[in-house]
């Protein structure tokens, strides 16, 4: 069993180091998210709620709500951004969708 300063640490010692570095690391993590979002132009973070790694039986859905997540935050870009990513901007009386190019 680890031990702190030559004192062997209890079972409930062991997890609450443990439940401490998940939090850490959760904490950094999220702080680097948060820094790589300020940083970029375009930032797509569909919600995948009750999706596992291995769900790949799933694969599909995930995909199509990463899809309907992306014609979302396009369409909801400012006109003078949208020449910056190659889109046009829409034309206020076009009646073809922003997000038409995507298809």
């Amino acid at each position: 069993m680890p031990t702190n300063f030559g004192k062997e640490l209890t079972s409930e010692e062991l997890t609450a180091v443990v439940d401490y570095l998940m939090t850490v690391t959760g904490l950094y993590s999220h702080s680097r998210q948060n820094q790589a979002k300020a940083q970029c132009d375009l930032y797509f973070h569909p919600v995948l709620d009750r999706v596992g790694m291995l769900q790949w039986n799933r694969f599909d859905q995930i995909v199509q709500r990463g899809y309907t997540h992306a014609k979302e935050v396009i369409a909801a870009m400012e006109a003078t951004t949208r020449p910056r990513f190659g889109m046009p901007a829409q034309d206020p009386g076009s009646n073809v969708p922003l997000t038409e190019h995507l298809k």
